[in-house]
């Protein structure tokens, strides 16, 4: 089904709440199971599927210019072949 406008919105922002709930205890990806790593990927491959255009980079540098904080890398995986 295509989605509208607001439809997507609404759906972006459930599955953005759905993945910070999902990584939420799992100590940025440090303590993630595979199932955890699996169920990560779905939701951002959801989320990566509805999200709007960006700007190519570096001309979209400004946009993520702030501080961050990390929740979540599959590099910190224990298992992952890759950190931890």
């Amino acid at each position: 089904a295509v989605l509208n406008s607001e439809d997507r919105t609404t759906e972006r922002e459930q599955l953005k709440f759905k993945l910070l709930a999902a990584v939420a205890s799992l100590d940025r990806g440090a303590a993630a199971s595979k199932t955890d790593r699996q169920t990560v990927s779905k939701i951002v491959e959801a989320l990566e599927a509805i999200a709007p255009p960006v700007e190519p980079f570096p001309a979209g540098l400004d946009a993520v210019d702030g501080m961050w904080r990390l929740v979540y890398s599959s590099a910190l995986s224990v298992g992952s072949g890759s950190g931890g």
